[in-house]
């Protein structure tokens, strides 16, 4: 996980960024997750890794941004992918009303980096809990991660 969400991402991002440095023009799109935004007990690298995708994105974002380049880190939440179906996740696994499609996130993630966000946390619900993260203390994070993770 480690490799895929921290090193391949690193390595593409720069081999990427070379060529549209020169073309003074160009787009990256990270995946990240709603899980990169607290901790994720039970599933603390891929939250850590995920953490690492999103700060990675912003700071790449303000590097390049002056050579009209846009990076943008995009967190979705559950989302229906054939990624979930082979992990053997169960859309009995978070309610109904947290699920999204695929489309939907690759339609805002595209929208996003043609307005030069840094961020987008993919879904009405995902952007309100993503923005409590960013006013309760730490330790309720960890605390409220917690509870939902011993629910899965």
């Amino acid at each position: 996980m480690v490799d895929l969400n921290v090193e391949a991402l690193v390595e593409l991002a720069h081999a990427a960024l070379g060529s549209m440095q020169a073309r003074r023009r160009g787009w990256v799109i990270n995946i990240s997750s709603l899980g990169g935004h607290a901790p994720g007990p039970g599933f603390a690298v891929y939250s850590a890794t995920k953490a690492f995708v999103t700060s990675f994105s912003e700071s790449l974002h303000e590097e390049v941004r002056r050579s009209g380049i846009v990076v943008t880190a995009v967190c979705p939440g559950a989302t229906r992918t054939e990624f979930g179906d082979e992990a053997g996740l169960d859309a009995t696994d978070h309610p109904a009303l947290l699920w999204q499609e695929a489309d939907e996130v690759a339609r805002e993630a595209l929208a996003a980096a043609a307005a030069g966000k840094a961020v987008r946390v993919a879904g009405r619900i995902n952007r309100i809990s993503a923005a409590l993260t960013t006013v309760l203390p730490r330790t309720a994070n960890r605390k409220l991660s917690a509870l939902v993770t011993d629910r899965l």
